[in-house]
């Protein structure tokens, strides 16, 4: 190979590597989370639930969720012991840094989000105050839930007692049908009659 090619070729390369070098730079490893796996619960009827005891204070904790169905009905709280002690908590979907919802524990000690999703949840608790504050993080998953859809197929004698007599009890509908195959018909002929002078 000629070094002259071999320096093009390089010379060719060089905006590329150094557009994956950027991307690379751009997109550092992701922060570290816990990821919860909601369990069955005996004292639970319906679903599953996954619970932490924690304490926060400016480096936030960060949770995910996994594998959730819209089918299933989430809940997430997280809980603080006194009122007042302010928590900020954020849900996202694919992003940490895109949030989809929002909310703080504030003055009623609480932070309650439900809400329906498809795939992974990522959740993240950070002092408000910049103070460290102990904290509980509930997490429950409904059971999938099959919504009732009637089958959109009919019967024959379902349909026949919906139209008596069928299609032959309305002469209006046979006189329209008649009415626009006599239109096509003349229209046909007036094209043809063009088509041949």
């Amino acid at each position: 190979m000629s070094p002259h090619l071999f320096r093009t070729g390089a010379l060719r390369l060089l905006p590329l590597l150094a557009g994956l070098a950027a991307a690379h730079a751009a997109d550092p490893t992701p922060p570290s989370a816990y990821t919860l796996k909601p369990e069955p619960n005996k004292d639970i009827a319906n679903g599953k639930i996954a619970a932490v005891k924690s304490e926060v204070g400016t480096e936030p904790e960060r949770y995910v969720v996994e594998n959730l169905t819209i089918l299933q009905p989430v809940q997430l709280m997280v809980l603080t012991p006194k009122a007042g002690e302010n928590l900020k908590v954020q849900v996202s979907k694919h992003l940490w840094d895109k949030v989809e919802q929002e909310g703080s524990t504030g003055a009623t000690g609480a932070a309650v989000f439900k809400f329906r999703t498809e795939g992974d949840i990522k959740i993240k608790v950070v002092s408000a105050d910049g103070e460290s504050h102990a904290y509980q993080l509930i997490c429950w998953v409904g059971n999938a839930q099959q919504p009732p859809i009637k089958s959109p197929f009919v019967s024959m004698a379902a349909f026949k007692k919906s139209t008596p007599g069928g299609l032959s009890a309305s002469p209006a509908l046979w006189a329209i049908v008649g009415l626009l195959g006599a239109i096509v018909l003349l229209l046909a002929v007036i094209v043809l009659k063009k088509k041949n002078t």
